[in-house]
């Protein structure tokens, strides 16, 4: 919530009663940006995951490492790389 929209809902609050369902829908609208927000992080959070996994099974031999572009044969230049 921008500074602005604070000071909004602030001025809401010190009119009273009369405000409460322009403050309700500002509550619902923050709560649908927060969880936007909660899925962006968790694709994030899933992303840096199957990294992390990606870089263990090389470390650990299990794939070799495809993660140098200066090694990628054209095969493997149009795959998704980590």
């Amino acid at each position: 919530m921008s500074i602005k929209d604070i000071k909004r809902f602030v001025d809401l609050r010190l009119e009273g009663i009369s405000t409460i369902q322009e403050r309700y829908e500002i509550i619902l609208k923050q709560k649908a940006v927060a969880l936007a927000q909660v899925e962006e992080a968790k694709r994030s959070v899933k992303y840096l995951e199957d990294n992390a996994k990606h870089y263990l099974d090389v470390i650990n031999a299990v794939i070799t490492d495809d993660t140098n572009p200066g090694k990628w044969s054209n095969r493997n230049h149009t795959q998704t790389h980590h």
